[in-house]
């Protein structure tokens, strides 16, 4: 378990500098703790916000791009801590992945966003999913997304659950075939077929990572590895 906790550290460490704290223009009173605010209508919230939005949209010229950086503070704030933000850092992410949604409900970002706060914050995997997919709805053939959801898909399943973690492996797969040479996806595939059992196959996952460069192997999970089964020759 230490293990992957290190390892959920180091995947959500997506630090994005540069941004300023647009959450603090939208009013706590509407809960901006919650994903859509409680999953609620766009349009709504859109119009509540009506004047921070125009004030978003002058300052950065354009709505998508306010709401690019709105989703790179919350990047910011989910990489405090080497990639271990507190409650408090990931309530802060969550109002600004949904200041990003208000100024687009189209940001993919903002989706993922809420899919990895949801899931961490709230320990609600269940809702995380269907933001994650929104998320790959909006921006299919994105390796790094596709990683990302995968392994929240393989923390979920690493108690044992089977189907999340053939779904983090299908991901993982659908990564590498946009990205060949996606270290972290294969290193990430051999923690999930670590979990399954199938320790042949996982170090074969962690020869294709070290054949793309292997600098996000961690010795810990190797040596963990060879301990169930020593390293193929």
């Amino acid at each position: 378990m230490k293990i992957l906790k290190t390892l959920l550290a180091a995947v959500l460490c997506l630090s994005l500098t540069g941004c300023v704290a647009m959450h603090n223009f939208l009013n706590p009173k509407y809960g901006g703790q919650l994903a859509m605010y409680g999953n609620r209508p766009h349009a709504e919230m859109e119009a509540l916000q009506k004047s921070w939005i125009e004030q978003m949209t002058k300052k950065y010229e354009s709505r998508e791009k306010a709401s690019s950086v709105a989703a790179g503070e919350g990047w910011d704030y989910l990489s405090l801590d080497k990639g271990n933000p507190s409650d408090a850092s990931i309530n802060l992410a969550m109002r600004s992945f949904n200041a990003a949604w208000i100024l687009s409900e189209t940001n993919y970002e903002a989706f993922w966003g809420f899919g990895i706060c949801t899931a961490r914050g709230q320990y609600n995997f269940d809702d995380a999913e269907k933001y994650f997919n929104k998320a790959m709805e909006l921006s299919p053939n994105n390796a790094r997304l596709l990683m990302d959801v995968g392994f929240t898909y393989t923390v979920a399943g690493s108690n044992g659950n089977v189907q999340r973690l053939d779904r983090a492996i299908e991901l993982y797969r659908q990564a590498v075939s946009i990205q060949p040479d996606f270290e972290m996806a294969y290193y990430n595939w051999a923690i999930t077929l670590f979990y399954k059992g199938d320790y042949a196959g996982s170090w074969d996952k962690i020869k294709k990572a070290e054949q793309c460069g292997g600098k996000s192997i961690q010795q810990g999970f190797v040596q963990a590895l060879s301990r169930k089964m020593p390293r193929p020759k």
